[in-house]
């Protein structure tokens, strides 16, 4: 099986969907399922005008892929040109269309952009939501529960895990007091 996943046409694998990128075609790869990038296509002029990357018009002709899948809903609208079976979209979170408080960020713009990605999202074959709470979002949003699969993301345990002087070591790198207040937030 081929899988294609489509990307941006630069990556930047220290990004949280750089690093989800790059370690889904790991471990697709380890497990037997050949990978590979396929780019989307975009407006002639794209190179003076970089907003038009946030639309892409398709995805490159010469991919191999038996699936298509979308790691982001960045790009999700090309699903509205035509069909492309079977495809598959990984939808990290809703944020911004929940928080109102993020909402007043976008211009008209952002707005336009996010509901062609939504629209393009109910075109998928399937949606991968990385928490439960994103997949109930994603129905609410009227995506048939069938075509929802909550799919928890993975820690990379090479580089991550549990060091037992992990407390002591924080405290002396940032000279925090053992005995006082602190909240720590990772995010």
């Amino acid at each position: 099986m081929r899988v294609g996943l489509v990307v941006p046409g630069s990556r930047n694998g220290a990004s949280g969907i750089g690093r989800y990128i790059d370690q889904l075609e790991a471990s697709l790869t380890a497990e037997g399922v050949s990978a590979e990038y396929v780019r989307f296509r975009h407006w002639p002029g794209v190179e003076r005008r970089p907003v038009l990357r946030a639309v892409p018009i398709g995805i490159e002709a010469a991919h191999r892929s038996d699936i298509l899948h979308f790691p982001q809903i960045k790009g999700a609208s090309v699903l509205l040109g035509r069909r492309l079976h079977p495809a598959v979209v990984t939808v990290h979170d809703f944020g911004s269309l929940y928080c109102p408080e993020d909402q007043v960020l976008f211009r008209a713009l952002d707005h336009l952009l996010i509901g062609l990605a939504l629209r393009g999202i109910h075109r998928a074959d399937h949606v991968v939501a990385v928490t439960d709470f994103t997949r109930d979002h994603a129905l609410q949003y009227g995506l048939p529960p069938d075509r929802v699969t909550t799919v928890h993301e993975g820690v990379d345990l090479a580089r991550f895990g549990p060091r037992p002087d992990a407390a002591a070591t924080l405290r002396r790198r940032y000279g925090i007091d053992p005995k006082g207040p602190w909240v720590l937030y990772v995010g």
